[in-house]
């Protein structure tokens, strides 16, 4: 009689068991990680040049959307990321400091319209098991912001790319829930602000300053491929002082050193693919 080993029932369905666990933590940081996402955010605006002259402060609605991809194994791009992220913001922020036109400081408010993009490309890698994952990038991006203060002939519109790299960060801590984070460093590229008041036109070239940026967020697969997700973001950066912008033969205009964070927060609803 040949004898042919069995596991107890109870003792294989315990090794078996997890099997079908990892394997949907890893559907969960892949889909939390490839998938559109449309926010509607609300950013709080820091903004102060060194010296105490101006400085603007304020919440601004706006929306955004992010869109992130991650190549599955079978498509022989081994997890290669593309992702990205446009954010507009428009609104209205106080504002006390001074202008061309005025000698004394005044407080105001200021109309103000932000947009912040960014695009980055890099290479996902699994620590430990499959439901958490590491993503490096290195990422291009530019910020627009014009700044026209409310009943005075004076806009001023902030203009800067900048480069850098990021780390990305998923954790699925149930089939369903994933966390999300991300933190970049980076370096602002050629900063110019350009002025417009009372029909005059100058145009101040800043210095370029190191900046950071941050994000935690919640990932949450609702049904199906789509998913809540909830995020809060921080972008802070300098902008070195200006050169001099002369008005005249014996007159002209530097725009000072200042400094900016901008805090986000975003709820939005997507979808994995």
């Amino acid at each position: 009689m040949k004898f042919t080993p069995r596991l107890p029932v109870w003792l294989a369905a315990a090794l078996l068991a997890p099997l079908p666990t990892i394997a949907a933590h890893a559907q969960t940081v892949e889909g939390a990680l490839s998938q559109i996402t449309l926010y509607a955010d609300y950013m709080s605006q820091n903004y102060h040049e060194t010296g105490g002259l101006d400085r603007e402060i304020g919440t601004i609605p706006g929306a955004a959307v992010d869109l992130g991809y991650l190549a599955p194994p079978i498509s022989g791009l081994d997890n290669l990321y593309i992702g990205g992220e446009f954010q507009y913001n428009d609104g209205n922020v106080k504002y006390h400091g001074f202008t061309l036109l005025t000698d004394e400081p005044i407080n105001d408010t200021t109309s103000t319209r932000i947009e912040n993009g960014y695009a980055e490309i890099g290479k996902g890698f699994y620590v430990g098991s499959s439901n958490f994952m590491l993503v490096p990038t290195v990422f291009w991006g530019q910020r627009d912001w014009d700044r026209d203060l409310v009943g005075d002939d004076e806009d001023e519109n902030y203009r800067t790319e900048r480069v850098g790299a990021a780390l990305h960060a998923a954790l699925a801590v149930t089939d369903r829930i994933t966390l999300l984070g991300r933190v970049g460093v980076y370096d602002t590229l050629s900063p110019d602000m350009q002025l417009t008041s009372d029909g005059e036109y100058l145009k101040f070239r800043q210095g370029s300053e190191p900046g950071v940026e941050a994000e935690a967020g919640l990932d949450v697969l609702v049904v199906g491929n789509w998913h809540l997700r909830g995020a809060v973001d921080i972008n802070s950066f300098t902008f070195g002082q200006s050169n001099l912008v002369p008005i005249s033969a014996t007159e002209g205009y530097r725009e000072p050193s200042s400094g900016t964070t901008d805090v986000s927060v975003k709820v939005g609803i997507g979808y994995s693919f």
